[in-house]
């Protein structure tokens, strides 16, 4: 027991340490190039001006971020990303978190955590977004967040569990509408594992659904008042009511995952997509695998639609992702629930 403790001492440590000197480089890197806005910053600077529920493009959560950073450090270009240089390494913490929720008890569940964390905090997508204020920054962090405390309560069932699960699922919507995806995930996994059906009839996954909408209520009353500008620009940048047949953005898109997650990651992805016996007899993995696939199979039917999808519009799979590339961690074959004994 102690062994454990003065091992999850030294790689929480490691971990911070690791995380506190690429955010200080990311920061120089800032500074020293004299980094400018670009358009999508200056114009999530210009919304901060005025804060509001809602606004043209995107929930509020971007545009508060930065009212309160450019009051604590002024509006140059650093006051105005400093959220980014808190969200991003605050994920890779939670990412850290979950995994050793999720593994607990396993020989290897510290080192899995610590590679888990280190994958995210590195990864090429990470690496821009660590410099860059976007929507994905506090997406990620409340995408992570409401992953940890659905693993405890899927363990334990309590109400604190569920209902901590959504509040931060409900300001996840409110940082980006990508949050959505966080439904149809958690009904694969529920349908995916036997012991979790129960769920379907239980009152607690509802109400922390609903505690997630009532958070999201002030901006659903925004978009009402201004004839949901939101939604209608979501819709149109999806296309889905247009030509449906371009196989090449598809593959376009598919190549630039590789890019955007990192070779090693994406290769990941696509074994487990094409293996899922291998996810579907442990809890644990099919939690991991239906977080990860679902986001991620949710776009490429809007790449068949349309060519030009941002490649980081899957960004919701990355925090259950970067588990399934963990060096020394052999896969598990046992039954086990997320959260057991964290």
């Amino acid at each position: 027991m102690r062994r454990e403790g003065v091992s999850s001492t030294r790689a929480a440590g490691g971990l911070i340490l690791a995380l506190v000197l690429l955010t200080a480089w990311r920061i120089f890197a800032v500074w020293h190039r004299e980094l400018e806005l670009y358009a999508d910053e200056a114009q999530y600077w210009s919304w901060s001006l005025v804060p509001d529920w809602g606004y043209y493009s995107k929930p509020p959560m971007v545009a508060w971020l930065i009212h309160v950073s450019t009051r604590l450090f002024g509006d140059s270009e650093l006051g105005v990303r400093a959220a980014t240089f808190v969200l991003w390494p605050m994920t890779a913490m939670v990412v850290w978190l979950l995994t050793r929720r999720l593994f607990a008890g396993e020989p290897w569940a510290e080192r899995a955590a610590f590679w888990s964390a280190l994958a995210f905090a590195t990864l090429p997508m990470t690496a821009l977004g660590g410099v860059l204020i976007t929507t994905d920054g506090p997406l990620l962090f409340f995408w992570a967040l409401t992953l940890y405390f659905l693993a405890g309560a899927l363990e334990h069932d309590r109400w604190g569990d569920w209902l901590a699960a959504g509040v931060a699922a409900g300001l996840g919507l409110m940082s980006k509408y990508s949050m959505v995806f966080l439904a149809p995930a958690f009904l694969l996994l529920v349908l995916t594992i036997p012991a979790y059906r129960r769920l379907l009839t239980s009152p607690k996954p509802y109400a922390a659904a609903a505690l997630a909408l009532i958070l999201l209520a002030p901006n659903l009353v925004w978009n009402a008042r201004h004839d949901f500008v939101s939604f209608h620009h979501t819709a149109e940048i999806s296309q889905l009511d247009r030509a449906f047949i371009h196989p090449d953005a598809l593959l376009a898109f598919a190549g630039a995952q590789f890019g955007v997650f990192g070779p090693l990651l994406a290769l990941g992805l696509v074994l487990i997509a094409f293996k899922p016996r291998r996810w579907r007899q442990d809890a644990r993995l099919a939690f991991l695998a239906a977080f990860s696939l679902v986001p991620l199979a949710a776009f490429p039917p809007c790449r068949c639609c349309r060519a030009p999808l941002p490649t980081g519009r899957p960004s919701p799979m990355c925090p259950a992702a970067c588990w399934w590339w963990r060096p020394g961690s052999p896969p598990t074959s046992g039954a086990g629930s997320p959260g057991r004994s964290a």
